[in-house]
């Protein structure tokens, strides 16, 4: 059975992957150089952002192995893959949402609205 805070979760994750698309198609670099709202951080682009992304999150809300299905799901692998989209596919279709789950997305909308605001 879902929770109220199992729903609120899925609806939240929708949310973000339409967050993380916009951005995503925001990022887009000016004649081969690094995009604007990464000065100073270097060249980076959205495939490694996301994996480091991933590798975070991971680390900071996913260290009891509750979210390991929805990892794998993703194609995570520490620093070397995985989709930040299909990970919020995963959990909003969970339906066995762990709690870990909503201390994620919080983390995921603050560091989304970071990026947001270099946009």
């Amino acid at each position: 059975m879902s929770t109220p805070r199992a729903t609120s979760s899925r609806l939240k994750a929708v949310a973000l992957a339409g967050r993380w698309q916009g951005l995503v198609q925001r990022h887009l670099p000016l004649r081969g150089g690094p995009c604007s709202c990464v000065m100073g951080i270097g060249n980076i682009t959205v495939a490694d952002f996301e994996i480091d992304l991933l590798d975070f999150l991971r680390r900071k809300y996913a260290g009891d192995g509750s979210l390991d299905p929805n990892f794998a799901h993703a194609g995570h692998e520490e620093a070397n893959a995985g989709s930040l989209l299909l990970l919020l596919q995963s959990l909003a279709r969970d339906p066995a949402l762990p709690e870990s789950a909503a201390d994620l997305l919080d983390g995921l909308e603050a560091s989304l609205g970071s990026l947001e605001a270099g946009h």
